[in-house]
């Protein structure tokens, strides 16, 4: 076939040489390569610098410049033609990366919706919370000085809405490590929540990483989740899912929620636990080699310190990466006992997840596609996951397929991801918008 794109769109498609405008020019002899679309990743950070120093001193500033330059050609050079951030603090952000060279078509959810004082912004020191995460909601306890109609359900969906999100995100998180009992909404407010996002014409994505947050939102009618389930919290299977699980997932198959498994929030904090992952030639390719070198160093390591310490008692590097396998065997065993049900996956990385150097921007996507075959989801399954039924999910008028009037987000493969999703790897352009790519002129060494 010939696909013609015209102001960055696909025009039409032909069979080879049959139609051929007076004045086209060719683009690019494709030969034997594999047309794909762009893939999209629906679980970006696009905020922060993972891992990297926070303070104001020169070299830090200078570190931090160069992930985020780089971090715009990292996502393409692993095919990801378009991302989704889940939950910005600043739109400036968001601006910057539109206004590198190099990019990714970004979509946004706004500011996540959480109660006050609750996930995430228990993380920050009190002074600082209600400022950072200003989108949040109030019930019968309002914090001295909130003015509790500006913290209402329907104020926060208008403030999403007025930012010009492509989804509703909120948050369903009683707490964990040294935050724990914290304030969830109601099934009440959630569903206050979704109608109103419905009227928008937003779906709504919810945060969830354990068994009680899945079970609370099965019972609620959100369009997907943010995380797979692989906290279980004390359930136990010998094989498969415990019954518990096995209700929720039927819930969500029953009420069509899509699940967004995101295995490499788990996966990412093991590999800080195996020293020869910055060692990998592929991590050398998203990141900037003075960055690679800075997470050598032992302040870089503060989070895997911490998670050491507080969450497994201060065993050895091996004991915790053993500890992480089980958790990600749960989350793996989740997705096939989801899709053994006809459930509806939606694809994301949460690139990063946390301040961790696990979650390199690109790379991660590619390791969740890696993750989820390894979990059994079937290559075709996942191809059509990580293109149009993204797309779908959060709304994405022309992204996702190669048809007349859909954005030109391509990708030209040397191997077909229906044998192998190490084809995801084999990438040799992207057509970014219609511009042809070579994909080695987006890696950090260039």
């Amino acid at each position: 076939m010939d696909v013609f794109i015209e102001e960055g769109r696909i025009a039409w498609l032909a069979v080879t040489g049959e139609r051929v405008p007076i004045g086209a020019h060719r683009l690019h002899d494709a030969g034997e390569s594999i047309l794909t679309p762009g893939l999209i990743d629906g679980h970006v950070h696009l905020s922060g610098t993972p891992g990297l120093p926070e303070d104001d001193a020169p070299a830090s500033i200078g570190l931090r410049e160069v992930y985020r330059r780089q971090a715009a050609r990292s996502f393409l050079y692993h095919g990801f033609t378009a991302v989704v951030d889940l939950n910005h603090l600043d739109r400036d952000d968001i601006a910057w990366f539109s206004k590198q060279p190099l990019h990714p078509d970004i979509f946004h959810c706004g500011t996540g919706i959480t109660m006050a004082n609750g996930y995430p912004m228990v993380w920050l020191p009190e002074n600082e919370r209600l400022r950072t995460y200003s989108n949040y909601v109030v019930d019968e306890t309002v914090p001295d000085g909130v003015d509790a109609a500006a913290h209402s359900p329907d104020a926060a969906v208008g403030r999403i809405v007025e930012s010009g999100a492509v989804a509703t995100k909120l948050f369903w998180e009683s707490g964990f490590g040294r935050h724990r009992d914290l304030p969830t909404p109601s099934h009440e407010m959630v569903a206050e929540i979704v109608a109103l996002s419905g009227d928008a014409g937003l779906p709504v994505i919810a945060h969830a990483n354990s068994y009680s947050a899945h079970r609370f939102l099965a019972g609620t009618d959100i369009d997907m989740t943010a995380h797979g389930i692989w906290n279980w919290r004390g359930l136990e299977a010998e094989t498969g899912v415990p019954p518990e699980i096995g209700e929720v997932l039927d819930a969500y198959v029953a009420r069509d929620i899509g699940l967004m498994p995101t295995m490499r929030v788990v996966e990412g904090l093991r590999d800080m636990f195996h020293p020869a992952f910055l060692d990998a030639p592929a991590l050398a390719k998203v990141l900037p080699d003075e960055v690679v070198a800075w997470y050598a160093t032992e302040p870089a390591g503060f989070l895997r310190e911490e998670i050491r310490a507080d969450d497994f008692g201060g065993v050895s590097d091996e004991a915790a990466h053993a500890r992480f396998g089980v958790v990600a065997d749960q989350g793996a065993r989740v997705v096939r006992a989801f899709l053994e049900r006809g459930g509806r996956l939606v694809f994301g990385s949460d690139t990063p997840s946390a301040p961790t150097y696990g979650n390199p921007p690109g790379l991660n996507g590619y390791l969740e596609l890696r993750a989820l075959a390894a979990a059994g989801v079937p290559l075709e399954q996942l191809f059509v996951t990580a293109t149009l039924g993204t797309a779908r999910a959060f709304r994405l008028e022309g992204y996702g397929d190669v048809k007349s009037g859909y954005v030109a987000n391509l990708l030209l493969l040397e191997e077909s991801p229906l044998d192998s999703v190490d084809a995801w790897n084999s990438i040799e352009f992207v057509i970014q918008n219609g511009a042809l790519v070579e994909r080695e002129t987006l890696a950090a060494s260039e």
